[in-house]
Order: structure tokens, then sequence, then C-alpha cells
């Protein structure tokens, strides 16, 4: 979900907040060793031994989709798939228990999003967010809202408490 959301297709390389980098590393080194490829101000670009090669196995190489084992894989799985690309490109909305993922550009994936979250018994609604307007140099976006049940859909502790006290105002 990470990579999904903000990885590169041509590289395997993934970006995130230099607060989130440690969250990351301990998640990711299960698999390979983290390694950052640049730091500038805020953002971090890293690199997991062996992950461009599993992205290249599974054709994700220039090619980002979900794949359909992804799609249908275990629930516990969709969820933490789910949690990544929520952790990347989502947010807790205000006062309520919704969410928003937002993408730009990649329809596909949009649509695989509204299959994912579906399919974990959760109703999406989808709307156009015209950025084009405002700055003619943005792509406008879709933003995918849901209310959550079941399980969290974060993974990152600075959003699980920004749900948590959205969530919590609402009772």
């Amino acid at each position: 979900g990470l990579w999904l959301g903000d990885g590169s297709s041509a590289s395997g390389e993934m970006t995130c907040h230099k607060d989130d980098y440690a969250h990351y590393k301990k998640y990711f080194e299960k698999i390979g060793k983290c390694t950052i490829v640049c730091s500038k101000k805020n953002v971090i670009e890293f690199k997991v031994d062996g992950f461009f090669k599993a992205l290249r196995l599974n054709n994700l190489i220039g090619n980002k989709h979900m794949p359909e084992m992804y799609m249908t894989a275990s629930v516990a799985q969709r969820y933490e798939l789910l949690r990544g690309l929520m952790d990347t490109d989502g947010c807790a909305e205000k006062q309520s228990s919704t969410v928003t993922f937002c993408q730009s550009g990649r329809q596909e994936l949009v649509h695989q999003v509204m299959e994912l979250i579906c399919s974990l018994g959760m109703k999406p609604t989808v709307r156009e967010k015209r950025l084009s307007k405002i700055n003619k140099n943005h792509k406008d976006a879709q933003e995918i809202q849901f209310t959550v049940i079941g399980e969290p859909v974060f993974n990152l502790k600075r959003k699980i408490d920004k749900f948590n006290q959205y969530f919590t105002k609402k009772q």
C-alpha cells in the first residue's frame, strides 16, 4: 500500500515524511534492509533490498496497480493493504468516523481502492476534486470517502490519533 501511494513505479523506491521513516523502516526490514536514497527537508526517499525484484516479478514496474492476488487475499491482508494506502494518501475527516483517500492521475487505482474498500464491507463514495481550476499545474483528483467499520484503516500513530480524536468528539 505504501508503494502504491508514495512509491516510484520505475525504481520501487518509496517516499515518506521524516517522522514516519522509523515506522516504515521497522515494517520493511522484515523483507530486507532499508537504505535512505535521498533526504530533503522533511522528506525521505528509501529503498528496500529485494523489493524491486518482487515488484518486477509481479509485473508492477512501470505498471502500478493492485494485482488480483492482493484483491482476493485474506481480510487481514486486505486491511494491511488499505492501511498502507491510507497512511500515504488518506486522512481523517474532522468530527466524524469518515476518512478520505485522495488520488490524482491513476484512475485504475481509484477503481481498485473502491473495490478493496467494498470487499471489507464498507461503502465508499467517490467525487472529483477539480485541482486544475485552482492551479493549472495540478492534476484533478478523485476523493474516496467512507465510514470506517471493523478494523482501523491507518497504521501510522499520528493518523490513528487524529482519527480517534475526531471520532471520539462525535460520540
